[in-house]
């Protein structure tokens, strides 16, 4: 809660019990701004991910729906595996242009997952890959990239984050499909 500028409260009252609860900030887009949305359409300023196809690996539906939900709003195509076993099956099958590597899984967590990875072909191991983790220890940077991995993003992410870490390791494939139509 805090992680996220909210604040948590406690009552107690010995022998009857306690209540928790919390307070969020919200921000409400008025009716103008979400007319003006749906009147300017969508460009590729809005749609930065437009071609990108991203493979999410992820065990948490919650966190699932949440990625998804931010990466589809800029126009990313996704894909889930709820883990890194998944992960590698679908990784052999289908291409994809970077992967967001959830750390702890079960069966076959994401050190594991891109360790394999970095050992397929050439055309497959040198895909971009970004850890996702709620851990935060000190080293974890380190291990992360140690055994491969591109980038880094601490779980509560930023949306924006996210996006200026894929667009750094990815690039825009829109400039690319735009330069060739040239």
């Amino acid at each position: 809660v805090e992680l996220q500028h909210g604040k948590i409260f406690l009552e107690s009252t010995p022998g009857e019990g306690s209540v928790f609860y919390f307070r969020m900030p919200f921000v409400k887009i008025s009716d103008v701004e979400k007319e003006n949305e749906n009147i300017e359409g969508i460009d590729a300023e809005e749609e930065p991910g437009r071609g990108i196809k991203v493979l999410i690996v992820e065990d948490n539906p919650i966190n699932q729906l949440l990625v998804i939900k931010v990466l589809q709003k800029r126009g990313y195509e996704t894909t889930i595996a709820q883990n890194g076993k998944i992960a590698i099956e679908k990784y052999k099958n289908e291409d994809f242009d970077i992967i967001l590597m959830d750390l702890q899984m079960p069966e076959v967590d994401g050190y594991e997952a891109t360790k394999y990875i970095r050992r397929m072909g050439a055309e497959k191991a040198g895909i971009p890959i970004v850890a996702m983790t709620a851990h935060t220890i000190q080293g974890e940077l380190e291990k992360c990239l140690a055994i491969g991995m591109n980038d880094y993003v601490s779980k509560p992410f930023s949306p924006d984050e996210l996006k200026v870490k894929i667009q750094h390791l990815v690039g825009s494939k829109q400039k690319d499909e735009k330069s060739v139509l040239k």
